[in-house]
């Protein structure tokens, strides 16, 4: 049976689904959660290096950095329906789950800060007056996440 927000996923029907034997799923992670960590460390890990290449890859200016890093968040790896399905189900276990709250909170603090940077560059390339740069950087954040859930 499912437990708030998590699929029903015994280690059997992970090593079932994985094409591994279930002792080699226990022999390597030990324990279930040690494997719901490791995948969530992944899918952290997996969007980081995303944003990072496209950063690497974007043109010169900052607003084509913005650009690139937010096409990121609507790539069909990321954007996947599974793939946000389980990232919502890991956000929903962040307020019982110190683990996963604290692998969560990691990954938005990067994300933001490094929209924050690029924002307040283009703030001040464009002399624009007003506009907060973390203001923006964590609305940003919100819209693609508000858009994630509403495509899932």
């Amino acid at each position: 049976m499912a437990r708030r927000g998590l699929p029903d996923t015994t280690v059997a029907t992970v090593a079932r689904e994985a094409g591994l034997s279930q002792g080699i799923v226990n022999l390597h992670f030990k324990t279930k959660q040690r494997l719901l960590v490791a995948t969530l460390t992944y899918l952290a890990d997996e969007y980081r290096a995303a944003w990072e290449q496209a950063l690497a890859q974007a043109g010169p200016t900052s607003a084509e950095r913005l650009a690139a890093v937010i096409a990121v968040d609507f790539e069909k790896f990321v954007c996947a329906r599974n793939k946000l399905a389980v990232w919502f189900a890991f956000w929903g276990e962040t307020k019982s789950r110190p683990t996963y709250r604290k692998l969560c909170a990691a990954r938005d603090r990067e994300y933001v800060r490094m929209l924050t940077e690029l924002i307040a560059t283009i703030i001040a390339e464009g002399g624009y007056r007003g506009p907060d740069a973390r203001t923006l950087a964590t609305g940003l954040s919100a819209m693609s996440e508000g858009l994630w859930l509403d495509l899932l």
